[in-house]
């Protein structure tokens, strides 16, 4: 079995106590069947006073969070009692993983990460050369891994992964702004979308290996008008918050932010640099989804929702201070993407529904907003 992760998965470790944004916080903890086995067995007082805190909830086992909505095993240090007490394999897999996650796409695990790690943030700041991809293989398989290899469609995955290779060229082609590599991104799979079940899918992976034709296209989608107003309507269906968006978008909030940018090439590389990792990221998550579900609009979508959300997150915050402060941006989008990344299967599936009433689901609408 193939394994493929970011290079930050393998240079992350948690910071423990040192997190000011603890992920022990501020939402509902499940516990997987085999962990719950284990409490479930546990002897003595502190066996019992998990098995205390447990509850389940529509067929889940998760722990019971307190007054201040942490959970019951924060300690006052800011650790993880559980993991004091028992060690590490003892606690539930979320919490050992997190903030990485694993998808299965044919023979390939991808192993992610959660941008609203404020660690994770933290690195990608930090890090200036694009995010590599590594490669491996072992003979172990995810634990509850069901993925019924015999059903594969092994031609169109080999396309998909063809496509991702292309669309992460794209996204780390530096030599253009951020906006146009996105928007380029946008058009590559609208073509591809259109033509994954025909055997003119071949010539377009062809067509976009060639970087050549790829900046052939982007002096063209130049000429794509912004819409202010369809950006507009996108954001109030994320973020559901009019009155901030009104203001955002009254007397050219957006040009001021891009002139502010423009007068200040170390923040403009500072944030064109953390767009440029969120949008590999965000991809890396979700794109390959379309292989699986057979929607890959609607699992585009979801990575555009996600980039979208973190871009306007960092303008809110330029435009009101004027500056790139490190900390206050990875506050600001730790904010943000912990609403959206957790309930993303409730959250996107509302806004996609939405988006598609206001005709902004399409993906040439998708390019007037970028």
């Amino acid at each position: 079995m193939k394994h493929l992760n970011m290079d930050i998965y393998t240079d992350f470790e948690c910071v423990g106590k040192e997190c000011k944004f603890t992920c022990c916080a501020g939402w509902e903890i499940t516990i997987d069947d085999e962990t719950f086995k284990i409490y479930d067995n546990l002897q003595g007082e502190f066996g019992e006073k998990i098995r205390k805190n447990i509850t389940n909830k529509n067929g889940c086992n998760m722990f019971v969070l307190n007054k201040e909505k942490k959970c019951p095993f924060f300690t006052a240090e800011g650790l993880c009692e559980i993991y004091l007490k028992l060690g590490p394999d003892k606690m539930c897999n979320i919490c050992q993983a997190y903030p990485r996650t694993c998808k299965r796409y044919g023979d390939i695990y991808f192993w992610s990460m959660y941008i609203d790690c404020p660690h994770i943030l933290d690195m990608l700041i930090d890090k200036k050369d694009i995010i590599l991809y590594e490669l491996s293989e072992s003979s172990n398989n995810v634990a509850g891994d069901s993925y019924d290899e015999s059903k594969i469609d092994w031609q169109k995955f080999n396309n998909y992964i063809d496509a991702f290779v292309i669309i992460n060229d794209i996204i780390t082609n530096r030599a253009e702004t951020i906006q146009n590599r996105m928007k380029l991104v946008v058009f590559f799979v609208k073509q591809f979308d259109e033509l994954e079940e025909t055997e003119k899918v071949q010539e377009l992976l062809e067509f976009f290996r060639d970087k050549n034709n790829c900046k052939e296209f982007i002096s063209e989608l130049d000429g794509v008008c912004y819409s202010a107003e369809k950006e507009k309507v996108f954001l109030e269906t994320i973020f559901n918050n009019d009155s901030i968006i009104d203001e955002f978008f009254k007397n050219g909030v957006r040009m001021q932010y891009q002139n502010a940018l423009l007068k200040n090439k170390e923040d403009s590389l500072q944030v064109s640099n953390l767009l440029e990792k969120v949008a590999q990221i965000a991809m890396f998550k979700y794109f390959m989804d379309g292989f699986d579900n057979g929607n890959l609009k609607e699992s585009f979508s979801y990575a555009i929702i996600l980039y979208k959300a973190i871009e306007y997150t960092i303008r809110l915050y330029y435009i009101t201070s004027g500056f790139f402060d490190k900390e206050r941006i990875i506050e600001s989008i730790v904010k943000e993407a912990r609403g959206l990344e957790h309930t993303y299967l409730k959250r996107y599936k509302i806004a996609l529904e939405k988006l598609k009433e206001n005709n902004i689901y399409d993906y040439d609408s998708l390019l007037e907003i970028l």
